[in-house]
C-alpha cells in the first residue's frame, strides 16, 4: 500500500512547497486586518513620546519606581497607586490593539473574519508595543505592574467595561485608566463604590446618565490575582506558534519526499543509468558490432603473419 501511494505523494510534493509558501508569506507583512487609529479620538492624557519610550512591562515598572524614588513615594501607599494610574493613563489612548499578520496571522485572520475580539491582544508586553489599548487591555497592563510588584489585584467587570482594583495599605483601591475619572482616595475604595449608587457618582463627569444606567447594571468582582482572559491568552500562544512555524510541516514533507526519491534513483541501476530504453539497446548493438569487427581484423592479421 505504501509503495502504491508513493507515486501520488511524489506528484503532490510541489503542492506541499506551494502550501508552505502560503503559510510563510503572512509572516513577512506587518499589515493589520482591523483598523487601528493613529491618534486619540477624544481628549485624553495620552503622551505619544512616552508611548514610544515605554515598550514593555519591565520598562514601565522601572519608570514608575524611578519617579517614586525621586518623590520618596512608598510602594504600599495610595500615592503609589496614583502614580501607577497616572503613568498608564499617559501611556495609552482608548482603542483596541490587535495583532498584525507578522505577529500572529492566524489570530489576525480570526479577528477579521470570525470574531472581532479574538485578535485583541491580552498579553501585557504585547499590548505595550502599541499606543492604543481598550479598557480591558489597560487593566491587563495594570495587572502586569501589580504582579511584578507583588501587589494583590482583581478585575472589576461591568456591562461593556472593565477595570481593576488593587490592595494598598490593606484597602482595595479601584483604578480605571481608560475612562480616567478623577476623585479622591476615599471615593476610590472598592468597598465604598460597591455600595448603593456610588459608582454613578464616581463616573458622573465622564459618562452620561444613560451610559451609567447601562454600564453599571451588573458588576462582577474577580478573584484575587486571577489571570485575565486565560482562554483567549492560550489561543494566542498556540496560534502565534502555528503562525510562525506551521509552514515548516509541508516544507519538511517536501524535503523528505525529495530525498527519498533521490535515494530510490541511486538504489535502482536502471534509473541510475544515463542511457535507458532504445538508447541503451542501440548502444549494446553498436558495442557488439565493434567487438566483432575488432576480433575479425585481429584474426586476418594473424593469418597473414
Amino acid at each position: 500500500m505504501y509503495h502504491q501511494l508513493l507515486p501520488i505523494f511524489y506528484k503532490m510534493k510541489y503542492w506541499l512547497l506551494f502550501v508552505s509558501a502560503i503559510l510563510f508569506i503572512p509572516n513577512l507583512s506587518s499589515r493589520h486586518l482591523i483598523y487601528l487609529p493613529d491618534k486619540p479620538l477624544k481628549n485624553e492624557r495620552f503622551k505619544a513620546d512616552f508611548a514610544r519610550k515605554i515598550q514593555s512591562t519591565s520598562q514601565l515598572v522601572t519608570y514608575i519606581d524611578s519617579i517614586a524614588a525621586v518623590k520618596r513615594i512608598k510602594t504600599n501607599t495610595n500615592t503609589y497607586a496614583d502614580l501607577i494610574l497616572e503613568t498608564v493613563e499617559n501611556r495609552f489612548f482608548h482603542s483596541y490593539s490587535h495583532y498584525s499578520l507578522d505577529e500572529n496571522w492566524i489570530s489576525a485572520l480570526s479577528g477579521r473574519y470570525i470574531w472581532y475580539n479574538i485578535s485583541a491582544i491580552v498579553d501585557a508586553d504585547d499590548i505595550l508595543k502599541y499606543p492604543m489599548a481598550a479598557c480591558s487591555q489597560q487593566s491587563i497592563v495594570l495587572m502586569g505592574i501589580f504582579k511584578s510588584k507583588h501587589i494583590p489585584y482583581r478585575k472589576v467587570g461591568f456591562d461593556g467595561h472593565y477595570a481593576v482594583a488593587a490592595e494598598f495599605n490593606k484597602q482595595w483601591i479601584f483604578l480605571d485608566a481608560d475612562y480616567e475619572p478623577q476623585s479622591d482616595h476615599n471615593m476610590r475604595r472598592l468597598n465604598y463604590l460597591l455600595k448603593g449608587n456610588n459608582f454613578a457618582e464616581f463616573y458622573k463627569d465622564v459618562l452620561t446618565p444613560a451610559q451609567i444606567n447601562i454600564v453599571f447594571k451588573h458588576i462582577v468582582v474577580g478573584g484575587i490575582n486571577a489571570e485575565p482572559a486565560p482562554r483567549i491568552g492560550a489561543f494566542h500562544v498556540i496560534t502565534r506558534f502555528l503562525s510562525h512555524w506551521l509552514w515548516a510541516l509541508p516544507m519538511s514533507l517536501f524535503l523528505l519526499l525529495t530525498l527519498k526519491n533521490y535515494k530510490n534513483k541511486l538504489s535502482n541501476p536502471v534509473e541510475r543509468s544515463v542511457f535507458t530504453g532504445s538508447t541503451a539497446l542501440n548502444l549494446q548493438y553498436t558495442f557488439q558490432a565493434f567487438t566483432e569487427t575488432s576480433h575479425h581484423s585481429y584474426n586476418e592479421k594473424a593469418d597473414k603473419s
